[in-house]
């Protein structure tokens, strides 16, 4: 293979493989590990166990923008009969950060009052509320996201 290519082709893919390689001595081991861990609480957040996904969601939030895998799972709590999870799942999607503001804007349009009233909650500590979005809730038929 390596017969075929120039010598500067060839100390190229070199170059290219020995960065490869330390990539993953490096790094890819910390990643696979984070990686591993946030899909545990991914799992976590969906199981039946009420106390499991708010130990879970208190966890991601610590994790802050490192969290945004999390945030489609975490956007679908947002209507849970549960007040605390969905306060923990307001307080992950705020902790992402700006990456959370279309997922939020998508359930403004949820049929669940919950999802609705939570996600203006999502996007007005993030400062992201705007006058379209004050006009549609200021419409809204449920006096909870209204208020």
């Amino acid at each position: 293979m390596f017969r075929a290519l120039g010598k500067k082709q060839m100390l190229t893919r070199l170059f290219l493989s020995a960065i490869s390689l330390f990539s993953i001595v490096l790094g890819n081991d910390e990643i696979a590990g984070a990686d591993k861990e946030l899909a545990k609480l991914v799992q976590a957040i969906q199981s039946e166990s009420e106390t499991e996904c708010e130990q879970a969601l208190i966890e991601l939030a610590k994790l802050g923008p490192e969290a945004f895998d999390a945030i489609l799972a975490t956007s679908k709590l947002l209507n849970s009969d549960s007040y605390t999870i969905r306060v923990l799942a307001v307080n992950v999607m705020a902790s992402v950060g700006d990456k959370s503001i279309p997922v939020a804007r998508v359930n403004l349009k949820s049929e669940s009052a919950l999802a609705r009233a939570c996600a203006i909650q999502v996007l007005g500590r993030l400062d992201a509320v705007t006058g379209s979005n004050c006009e549609l809730l200021a419409k809204d038929k449920s006096p909870r996201v209204r208020s």
